[in-house]
């Protein structure tokens, strides 16, 4: 059995899409807990109108996404919970196949998939993220390959961690503290629609966003090498080169680059990444968001099969 853990907070323009793709999964053996962090909106009302025993929704004092999550996890009637953000549609196989995966993957604690990011009824990109756990840990120096809203665990290993902390970016604090406890995994096909929202914070002040993502890394950074077994300095000055251009000076960067100019020569998104970081700050920090690389990826794989079949199950989960 499985507790769908799906917090809210004034998400009522998008929350009765999220709760039909679970309604209409094809694993049908779960709880739907949905905690709402006292929302102003109509939100309750909306729920109220799905009549349906396996919806749970607890409504309590607005305290934060962090404290929402401990919260449904404290509350949870099962031990292994599908996370799910109010404002993203699930694949109606996203739950069984986790299950499934996880059952073939006894070793596997942390279980995601590929996400497609949307905005109206268009998909706008695909994020195909890495398989296995040692390139997903390796990628947790910079960013978060395991996606929240679509993720699945046993919450007995997070509730032992501490839980999550911080108010945002919460799920990459908590892979980072996790990563060497755990066995990550992702599904290499989309089983998530994540919805693209101009108001959020990663679109709305990126000097924010970024200035706490670094702070996060921050600890980890004192010794990169012994955190994430790097095997030499160059590779070292690369990652955090790179961890520079995301979130820091881009001009550090640079320099952290010309130490190890043989990168500049032989990967050449080092050498794209150099001349992007030269242009006007203003430009390059919208450049980098504009997630150019996705787009691209997805439109010159548009007419393949798997796109179109993913376009039309997509459009038929719209009009459910």
């Amino acid at each position: 059995m499985v507790t769908v853990l799906m917090p809210t907070y004034n998400c009522a323009a998008y929350i009765s899409d999220a709760i039909k793709s679970i309604l209409n999964q094809t694993f049908k053996e779960y709880e739907f807990l949905i905690i709402d962090d006292g929302s102003t909106d109509s939100t309750q009302e909306i729920v109220s109108n799905f009549n349906d025993s396996r919806i749970r929704c607890i409504h309590k004092k607005n305290s934060g996404l962090a404290d929402s999550l401990n919260y449904g996890l404290s509350h949870a009637t099962f031990d292994l919970i599908a996370r799910m953000d109010a404002d993203d549609i699930a694949h109606p196989m996203r739950i069984l196949k986790q299950v499934k995966t996880l059952t073939q993957k006894p070793n596997i604690d942390v279980i995601a998939s590929w996400f497609a990011v949307f905005s109206g009824s268009r998909i706008k990109y695909i994020v195909k993220t890495p398989e296995n756990n040692e390139e997903i840990v390796h990628q947790l120096t910079l960013y978060s390959t395991i996606p929240h809203s679509g993720c699945m665990y046993n919450r007995n290993q997070i509730l032992k961690s501490g839980g999550y902390l911080g108010e945002v970016f919460e799920d990459y604090s908590l892979w980072l503290k996790l990563k060497d406890k755990i066995k990550f995994y992702n599904i290499q096909e989309v089983l998530t629609f994540v919805r693209y929202r101009r108001n959020s914070l990663s679109r709305t002040n990126l000097t924010l966003k970024h200035s706490i993502i670094y702070k996060i890394q921050e600890p980890y950074y004192q010794n990169l090498g012994a955190h994430f077994v790097l095997s030499n300095v160059f590779e070292t000055n690369k990652i955090k080169a790179w961890r520079e251009y995301f979130y820091g000076a881009p001009k550090l960067a640079r320099k952290l680059w010309r130490s190890s100019a043989k990168y500049l020569v032989k990967d050449y998104r080092i050498s794209i990444a150099y001349l992007i970081s030269l242009l006007p700050i203003k430009v390059f920090l919208q450049f980098k968001e504009a997630r150019i690389k996705f787009r691209m990826q997805y439109l010159i794989n548009y007419c393949k099969k798997e796109n179109k079949v993913l376009r039309r199950e997509f459009s038929i989960l719209l009009k459910r």
